[in-house]
């Protein structure tokens, strides 16, 4: 928990950063494969993923979106793991 400051509670210091790659898959598909930190002084977090979505092709989109991440929690000696899916179809 944050410690209040003028009333306000502090969120503290956190660094995030993500970078991601769009790369064709076949004619109609674009990949994007992702990796993302986030760093502060209550933990850090470390996330993979990898996005498929259509190339635009009139009013239709399709995407699915996957990822791993690792939390960890210093302070709570806790350590946690997820996987996380998406996906959108519109018309």
């Amino acid at each position: 928990m944050g410690s209040l400051a003028y009333g306000r509670q502090r969120q503290g210091n956190r660094v995030d950063a993500e970078m991601g790659y769009g790369l064709p898959v076949g004619d109609d598909l674009v990949g994007t494969p992702r990796v993302a930190v986030r760093a502060s002084e209550y933990g850090n977090d470390y996330r993979v993923g990898y996005a498929l979505g259509l190339l635009e092709r009139g009013n239709t989109s399709f995407s699915v979106n996957i990822g791993l991440h690792h939390r960890e929690v210093p302070m709570l000696r806790e350590t946690n793991r997820g996987f996380a899916s998406q996906a959108t179809l519109g018309w």
